[in-house]
């Protein structure tokens, strides 16, 4: 039986998979560029990891041992509660929370990742003050939200992404 690992990653300008073998040398490598003007919808996401799995799985036994999502460190999104995007993301250059950063700054610990206009916990802000999150459930990060479609259940997150909402290990 071949076994293998599937790494996923959501980049700047495209989506990346690789398959690397049990011993951790690579099988295969698939890259597709974003459509123009995709790159902060949730639903083109989905769209081009599932089609870029497919082709993985035509080429490889569709059973991989394990998959790794990777995405932009800070780009965030509301869901409601079918795991559905409540609208485009925050891209993780985004700064348009610089108000809310201001607050942040104000009691966050110096050394906190959630500083900056860039961060999700300025951007989780400005989303509740301009009235977003309206049939949110949930705010996610990129990786966090192709993972869940993957799973099928969205309530898994990872420290690297929770480090930018203030989360202090």
């Amino acid at each position: 039986m071949f076994r293998f690992f599937v790494g996923v990653d959501l980049g700047t300008s495209g989506l990346r998979t690789e398959a690397l073998d049990i011993a951790g040398l690579p099988v295969l490598r698939l890259r597709r560029a974003w459509p123009t003007g995709t790159e902060n919808d949730p639903v083109a996401w989905r769209s081009a990891v599932l089609a870029l799995l497919r082709e993985l799985a035509i080429q490889l036994p569709p059973d991989p041992v394990a998959i790794a999502v990777d995405g932009t460190s800070g780009t965030l999104l509301a869901i409601d509660a079918q795991g559905e995007a409540l609208g485009p993301a925050l891209l993780y250059h985004d700064t348009r929370a610089r108000a809310q950063a201001k607050r942040i700054h104000a009691i966050a610990p110096r050394e906190s990742a959630a500083h900056g206009s860039a961060s999700s916990a300025a951007k989780l802000l400005w989303l509740r003050d301009q009235e977003l999150l309206s049939g949110a459930v949930r705010v996610l990060h990129q990786a966090e939200w192709v993972a869940g479609t993957l799973l099928g259940r969205y309530d898994r997150g990872d420290e690297n992404n929770a480090l930018k909402l203030g989360y202090d290990p």
